[in-house]
């Protein structure tokens, strides 16, 4: 009698098959099958099973594949603090220099006109609008701009000026810095799409070839295989059960977030 006929026997006769959940996080999954990799290897006579070796073997490759798109994978970075703080530096500078150019102290004056022209060169007030890549560029136009040795020269006679500019232009380098990171995990966000897949694919090979045999197995192929399916089952429950606590979490936010404008209206 072969080995699926015995498992699909088993299972008519009411058996009961433990599956790993398809809603398992990235994170979770890895761990999870490091573990059952790990109990697998603990027992070295299963290398001498002919059902699971080949099998644990391709779930051992699976896995290691999964864990290195994992790692490429990286969330994208919001930009939107670092613009603020460049807005709010550009136009303090904009601002600066305009008061410096209502003066009638004639060197003052001509120094910030200088800076100003540079500025409207560019686009005046209107950088800081900008999109975020346009208006970046933009700016490191102007910070080439204020660093030639006339402007330097010309910095002198404005006092706060070039610390002010600093600010900006560190600012606007910290946005690029983000933007440069962010074209980095478009790559990584394909990545996570690809975990996502083997993961997939792990989790059904796992529960239908390696759950549903140690099930049938542990009753019957001997202690070290009966040791491993509760290792196995085991690890899988713990599993399970982080992603229901998860679940039930996020479902108790959810119904408190929905109260909580009948709560201030019973209060107005």
């Amino acid at each position: 009698m072969g080995y699926y006929y015995k498992v699909r026997k088993f299972f008519e006769n009411g058996e009961r098959l433990m599956k790993a959940s398809q809603n398992i996080k990235n994170t979770v999954a890895s761990t999870m099958f490091d573990e059952i990799v790990e109990h697998y290897n603990s027992h070295a006579s299963l290398a001498e099973n002919a059902y699971l070796q080949p099998r644990m073997e391709h779930i051992t490759s699976k896995k290691e594949q999964f864990l290195a798109t994992i790692n490429v994978a990286k969330p994208k970075l919001t930009r939107e603090g670092e613009d603020k703080s460049r807005g709010f530096y550009f136009q303090s500078l904009y601002a600066s220099l305009k008061g410096y150019s209502s003066l009638l102290i004639e060197k003052k004056k001509a120094a910030a006109e200088y800076f100003l022209e540079i500025i409207n060169r560019h686009g005046g007030k209107k950088i800081s609008s900008l999109p975020y890549d346009e208006e970046t560029s933009t700016l490191f136009s102007v910070e080439k701009e204020f660093g030639t040795e006339e402007a330097k020269e010309k910095l002198k006679e404005l006092d706060g000026i070039e610390e002010l500019a600093q600010k900006v232009f560190e600012a606007n380098k910290a946005v690029k810095d983000l933007s440069v990171k962010n074209e980095k995990s478009s790559a990584g966000q394909k990545s996570e799409e690809s975990a996502t897949a083997i993961k997939k694919y792990l989790l059904n090979y796992l529960n239908e070839q390696i759950l549903t045999y140690l099930t049938w197995a542990k009753n019957s192929e001997g202690a070290e295989v009966a040791s491993f399916a509760d290792e196995v089952f085991a690890t899988i429950s713990k599993a399970n059960a982080s992603t229901a606590k998860k679940a039930k979490k996020a479902v108790q936010t959810a119904a408190t977030a929905t109260e909580e404008p009948k709560t201030e209206e019973k209060k107005a």
